[in-house]
């Protein structure tokens, strides 16, 4: 912020760019494959926007490895952030399904227009990569972006 860029929040992508988060002008079956944070932010961006979301966990959890990482003494408030992220999916109607795994078959079934793939992040331990992949299918493709980040200590 104090370098002329502009700021950014690890959970909460839009921070600076609210402006740009609009409702949809369609509305599309939506469904989310994740419940970590990254999948519970889609799943509630979508709906506020409008969609008709799905989350499938296949966990009977909400949070992914943020849960773990909220074990250690005095980081209980992270899940403070997945609480909120769990209350606002709530109010804009996002059904959740857990403890059912994302096939090809449930996948057909429920015939959605955009599928957000946001599963199996690495928790941080020292210096390692971590990939963070995101999947997005729609129409006649499949667009996969995939982020690698070399995280090292100061």
């Amino acid at each position: 912020m104090f370098k002329g860029l502009p700021i950014t929040c690890a959970m909460n992508p839009e921070v600076g760019r609210e402006r740009e988060i609009i409702k949809a002008d369609t509305k599309k079956k939506v469904v989310v494959i994740g419940g970590g944070p990254g999948g519970l932010y889609a799943a509630q961006l979508s709906a506020w926007r409008g969609h008709d979301v799905t989350l499938i966990e296949k966990s009977g959890e909400l949070g992914g490895n943020f849960r773990i990482a909220a074990y250690p003494t005095g980081k209980g408030d992270l899940t403070c952030a997945i609480r909120s992220l769990i209350v606002k999916c709530q109010k804009n109607g996002v059904n959740f399904r857990m403890n059912t795994e994302a096939t090809p078959e449930l996948l057909k079934e429920l015939a959605p227009d955009a599928v957000v793939v946001a599963a199996g992040s690495n928790p941080l331990a020292g210096l390692i990569g971590s990939v963070m992949t995101l999947a997005i299918a729609g129409g006649s493709g499949l667009l996969i972006y995939t982020i690698k980040k070399k995280h090292t200590a100061q």
